[in-house]
């Protein structure tokens, strides 16, 4: 059976947007060394539509590494009509072993017309 054999599927054009979405992505990493260490990497990522087939999607990170050796990181990523993304991580300071980074992204899909 051919998918293109079903009563209920219509022929749309190759060029034809069928239907769009913002899509975020936020990875967090943390890792830390030593005797006494703490990590923690949280990522959320949240879309809702709008009307007339547009949508929004928010993505945010945060990583913390506390320890001798330290490292922590936020990537982040968004596909859509409009994408704004930040990032920001503190330097690992040999007199302050902790390591901070924070994300977000915005991803925004306009509706059509």
């Amino acid at each position: 059976m051919l998918l293109a054999d079903l009563p209920y599927f219509e022929t749309v054009p190759g060029n034809k947007l069928i239907s769009g979405a913002a899509g975020t992505s936020v990875t967090a990493d943390a890792l830390a060394l030593g005797n006494t260490t703490y990590t923690l990497a949280v990522g959320n990522t949240t879309a809702k539509p709008l009307p007339n087939n547009g949508s929004i999607s928010i993505g945010t990170g945060i990583a913390v590494a506390i320890g001798d050796y330290t490292s922590a990181g936020v990537t982040v990523a968004g596909d859509g009509d409009i994408v704004v993304a930040s990032t920001t991580s503190t330097p690992n300071l040999s007199t302050k072993p902790i390591d901070i980074a924070l994300g977000v992204v915005v991803a925004i899909d306009l509706p059509g017309k």
